[in-house]
C-alpha cells in the first residue's frame, strides 16, 4: 500500500471515530469494530487489517468484537447473547418482587413459564431440547438472574394457610399489651425470655443417638425403636441479654435407656426427658418450668421485687393452672404470642433455630443413621450466640421495643384491620395473645380444667429394651 493511500485511510478512520455514536466508547476493540462496520458502507470499504493497524489490536480481537455486535452481545463478553434485554429483565424483576409482596411467590418453573409467555412469540415448552433453547428451560439461568438482582431463592416454608390470616389488629393488640408490661415493670434485657421447641431429627431409619460423654473413649448410645414419623425435640430458652438456659431434649420413647456408660459421665448442658411422640406435653412443660426455668430466674435475680417476662407460643401444654400459679408466685409474667405469628414474632424462630438447623444439615447430621449429641451441642453453641439471640429479639420488635419492625415490614403479610377472623369452635381454651398470669386467665384455666373431659387413651404394647442403665432427668457434676 502506498504511503499516500495509508494516510488517506487513516484520515477516514479518524473522521469516523469522531462520530457522536462512537466518540464516547471506552473499549478500543468495540470502537474499532463499529468504525469498521461504518467503513463498509462507503464506496471504498476499509479493510480489517487497516483498522487493526490504526487501533493497534489483533485481527482475531477485531473479528470477535464484530461477532459479538452481530449477536447483540456486549463486546469483550464471551458466551451466548443475553437472553433478555435490560427492559425485559427489569419487567421480570418487578413481576417476581410484586408476586412475593402479595404473598404469592413464584417458583422457578412458574418464572420460566412466565418468561416464555411474555417474551417469546412461539411460547415454547419448558421441556424443549437444551441445545435448541438453553435459556428457556435452564433453572440455572433463573438462579443467576436472582443472584444478579438481589432476589432470594429458598425452599418454601411449610406454613399452614392460617399464618397468612394473622390480622393487623391482633398484632397491634399484642404490642399494646407488651408496651403496657414494659411501662409497668421497666424490664431490662436479662428479664425478658423467649421459650420455644425445635425438631432435631425426623427420620424413619434413625435408630441411635450417641450421647455426649466426658470421656472420648466411651460412645454410649440411646437406642430408639423404629417408629414412623417420630421426632426428637430440643426445648430452648433465651433472654434478650443473649444468655441461654441449658436445653431440654425430649426423646420419643416410653422410657429412656442408656447403654454402656455410668450416669456420672454424661455432660451437664442437656437435660433429658421422654415422651412417646417426642412432642412437648403439659407434664414436661410443667417440669421444665419448675426444675429449670424458675430456679434459673431466682438465681439470677438482682432484687427480690424484680419481675420476669416469658414469651412463648400458645401450645396446649401451657394450659395448666398449677404452673401458672408457680409463675405468679415467682413474679413471672407469662405472655402468649398471637396464633400463627411465630414466624415473625418468635425471637428463636427468627435467628437461633435457623442457624442451628443449617449447622446440622451442612454436616449431614439430620440424615445420618447415628446422631451424636456432641454434634447437637456444637450446633447449639454455634447458633445460640449473644449476637444471634439479640438479633431475634430485635427483628421481632420485642427488645428494643419497636412495633414498626413488624407492622412496618412490607415482607410480612397481615390481614387488613377491621376484617373479622373466622374462628372455628374448638374444645380447647384459647390462650393466644393473652397474659396467662393475669387473675382473669387463671380463673378461666381453672374453669376449663374442671370441664375438660378425660380422654381415654389406647393401651400401647409394651416393648422390652435391653439396657444396663436408666438415663436420669438432670445430671450434675
Amino acid at each position: 500500500m502506498l504511503e499516500e493511500e495509508k494516510i488517506d485511510i487513516n484520515k477516514r478512520i479518524r473522521l469516523i471515530s469522531h462520530f457522536s455514536e462512537i466518540r464516547n466508547i471506552s473499549s478500543v476493540t468495540e470502537k474499532a469494530a463499529k468504525v469498521y462496520l461504518i467503513g463498509q458502507t462507503e464506496k471504498e470499504p476499509i479493510s480489517q487489517r487497516s483498522i487493526c493497524e490504526f487501533f493497534g489490536i489483533s485481527l482475531s480481537a477485531l473479528q470477535r468484537a464484530l461477532t459479538a455486535l452481530k449477536q447483540g452481545r456486549e463486546v469483550g463478553r464471551k458466551g451466548r447473547p443475553p437472553v433478555l434485554s435490560d427492559e425485559q429483565k427489569k419487567e421480570l424483576k418487578e413481576k417476581i418482587v410484586h408476586s412475593a409482596e402479595k404473598g404469592k411467590s413464584l417458583n422457578i418453573n412458574e418464572v420460566l413459564e412466565w418468561i416464555n409467555e411474555h417474551f417469546f412469540d412461539e411460547k415454547p415448552s419448558i421441556e424443549l431440547d437444551f441445545m435448541e433453547k438453553p435459556h428457556i428451560n435452564s433453572r440455572g439461568w433463573v438462579y443467576n438472574f436472582a443472584n444478579q438482582n438481589d432476589i432470594i431463592i429458598k425452599l418454601p416454608q411449610v406454613l399452614e394457610r392460617a399464618r397468612s390470616q394473622v390480622s393487623v389488629d391482633e398484632v397491634k393488640s399484642f404490642f399494646d399489651r407488651l408496651g403496657d408490661l414494659f411501662q409497668e415493670n421497666n424490664f431490662f434485657p436479662h428479664q425478658i425470655f423467649n421459650m420455644d421447641e425445635t425438631m432435631i431429627t425426623k427420620s424413619k431409619d434413625l435408630q441411635k443417638f450417641v450421647v455426649l460423654t466426658k470421656s472420648s473413649l466411651h460412645q454410649p448410645s440411646v437406642t430408639l425403636p423404629k417408629i414412623e414419623n417420630f421426632h426428637t425435640t430440643l426445648v430452648v430458652c433465651v433472654n434478650a441479654a443473649g444468655k441461654s438456659l441449658d436445653p431440654l431434649v425430649i426423646i420419643p420413647m416410653q422410657s429412656i435407656v442408656i447403654e454402656e456408660t455410668p450416669e456420672k459421665e454424661l455432660v451437664p448442658p442437656f437435660s433429658f426427658v421422654h415422651a412417646p411422640s417426642g412432642w412437648i406435653t403439659q407434664e414436661i412443660f410443667t417440669k421444665w418450668a419448675i426444675e429449670i426455668f424458675i430456679p434459673y430466674v431466682q438465681l439470677n435475680k438482682k432484687t427480690k421485687e424484680e419481675k420476669t417476662l416469658l414469651i412463648l407460643d400458645g401450645h396446649n401444654s401451657r394450659v395448666s393452672s398449677e404452673v401458672i400459679k408457680d409463675f405468679m408466685k415467682n413474679q413471672i409474667e407469662l405472655f402468649v404470642l398471637p396464633a400463627h405469628s411465630s414466624h415473625f414474632l418468635q425471637p428463636l424462630d427468627l435467628s437461633v433455630f435457623g442457624t442451628f438447623k443449617k449447622y446440622l444439615r451442612r454436616r449431614g447430621k439430620l440424615s445420618s443413621n447415628i446422631l451424636s449429641f456432641l454434634d447437637v451441642y456444637d450446633a447449639f453453641q454455634s447458633s445460640a450466640t449473644i449476637k444471634k439471640i439479640y438479633s431475634g429479639f430485635n427483628k421481632a420488635g420485642i427488645y428494643p421495643f419497636d412495633p414498626t419492625k413488624v407492622l412496618g415490614n412490607e415482607n410480612i403479610v397481615l390481614k387488613p384491620a377491621g376484617q373479622e377472623k373466622l374462628k372455628k369452635q374448638r374444645k380447647r381454651l384459647d390462650i393466644n395473645g393473652k397474659i396467662l398470669t393475669s387473675q382473669e386467665m387463671l380463673e378461666k384455666v381453672e374453669e376449663y380444667e374442671k370441664k375438660k373431659p378425660k380422654t381415654k387413651r389406647k393401651k400401647r404394647k409394651k416393648k422390652n429394651y435391653k439396657s444396663k442403665k436408666t438415663l436420669f432427668n438432670k445430671n450434675h457434676d
